[in-house]
This record gives structure tokens, C-alpha cells and sequence, in this order.
């Protein structure tokens, strides 16, 4: 007997509604792996979990699905290439959808939605190692600096400060929890030239140190 999936789950609780052969009302359960450094980091800032109704996935995205589980019932030569191209393609469709059906996006995700900051954040994405500052980050925005730091805090609720900081936060997180890499390098790649300083950044967001934070990942 299947069950209709309610509208909240624990994660607890999400596994009871796997049904085999992903039959109707069942969940299709989907690990990403790392495209690049962009997607990684945008998808870090999501909950370890979703749910995405039926009803609102849009007619592409229920089609890619149903071409990759084609794929893997078929099993013919190449079935792997084609299921990672498929895969890539569908993370950009499932963040897209995501941020459809959110009525309130805040921080980040809002700024996803807006042409001029989409343009800075990727630059920070992809480098946030970098020494920025509000007048470069308005530069790329082709906004002057009071107009830029106005629209980032209207449009996110956070300064362009606070904005790279979540960014660097976030990175530092994936870097902590799926990496073996030295504190000083983290530190290094986010744009900090000292572990102490890197160490009382994290500590200021996470509430504790890194190194605790990676031993409990």
C-alpha cells in the first residue's frame, strides 16, 4: 500500500517513504556529486534534505528523471557517461525549481535572484579567497558603492560584508568536512592569511572552533 508523503518529514522519518522502483508517491533519493566550485558551494547552503512535490516539478525535470532511470534499468555501454551528463543537468534544474517555489528567499539565495548581484556573487563563488572590497564588489554590479550596498541589503538583509562572509563560511564548512586539508590552507583559500584569524571568524558563526566542528562531521 503506498503512502502520500505528509507535509513535514523528519529525517528520521524519510526513509519509511522509499518505495521500490521509485513507484508512485515513492521518494527518488539523489546523492551530488561535486560539478565545480559554484554548484558545490550553492548547494552547501541548502538543508541536508528536501522534499519536491510532484506537483511542483516542471515538466523538464520529471522527464530527466524518468531518462535516468531509463538509463539505469536499460544498462547499455555508455550508461554511466549519459547519467552523470543527465545528473548535471539536473542539479541546475532542481536549484532552479527550489528557488521557484520559495514565496521569501533571504541571504544567498536571494541574491540569485537579482541580474546585478548574481554577477558578483559569482565572482566571489569563485574566488573567495580575494582581498574584496564594497567598491569592486559595486564595480562588477556596474552600481556605485551607496547603490550597491543598499540593493545587497534590500535584496539579502545583508551587507556586502556579511554576504562574502557567509560565502567564506560556507567554504570553509564543505573544506572542514570533506577534506583533509590543513586549518592554515582553509584559512589560505577563504582569504585569510592566519589560522588565528580564520579560527575566530569560523568560531564567530559556528559557535565553535573549527577543529570541532570537523571532528563532528
Amino acid at each position: 500500500m503506498r503512502r502520500q508523503v505528509p507535509a513535514q518529514i523528519s529525517l528520521s522519518e524519510l526513509e519509511n517513504y522509499c518505495t521500490p522502483e521509485h513507484s508512485e508517491n515513492g521518494i527518488v533519493c539523489y546523492e551530488l556529486d561535486e560539478v565545480n566550485s559554484a554548484s558545490t558551494l550553492v548547494f552547501s547552503l541548502l538543508p541536508p534534505w528536501l522534499v519536491l512535490r510532484n506537483a511542483e516539478q516542471t515538466q523538464q525535470l520529471g522527464s530527466i528523471l524518468a531518462m535516468i532511470r531509463s538509463e539505469v534499468l536499460a544498462h547499455q555501454p555508455g550508461y554511466r557517461t549519459v547519467i552523470q551528463r543527465l545528473s548535471d543537468v539536473l542539479t541546475l534544474h532542481l536549484l532552479r525549481q527550489l528557488l521557484v517555489n520559495q514565496d521569501e528567499l533571504t541571504g544567498v539565495f536571494a541574491a540569485l535572484h537579482d541580474s546585478a548581484l548574481t554577477t558578483v556573487l559569482n565572482d566571489l563563488i569563485e574566488a573567495p579567497e580575494q582581498d574584496w572590497t564594497v567598491e569592486q564588489m559595486a564595480n562588477l554590479a556596474c552600481l556605485s558603492t551607496s547603490a550597491f550596498a543598499d540593493r545587497c541589503l534590500r535584496k539579502t538583509g545583508l551587507t556586502p560584508k556579511k554576504l562574502l562572509d557567509q560565502l567564506r563560511f560556507h567554504r570553509a564548512k564543505y573544506l572542514l568536512s570533506t577534506s583533509s586539508l590543513p586549518v592554515e590552507v582553509i584559512a589560505s583559500r577563504i582569504g585569510y592569511q592566519s589560522a588565528t584569524a580564520f579560527g575566530r571568524f569560523f568560531k564567530k558563526y559556528a559557535d565553535q572552533s573549527a577543529q570541532e566542528f570537523r571532528s563532528s562531521c
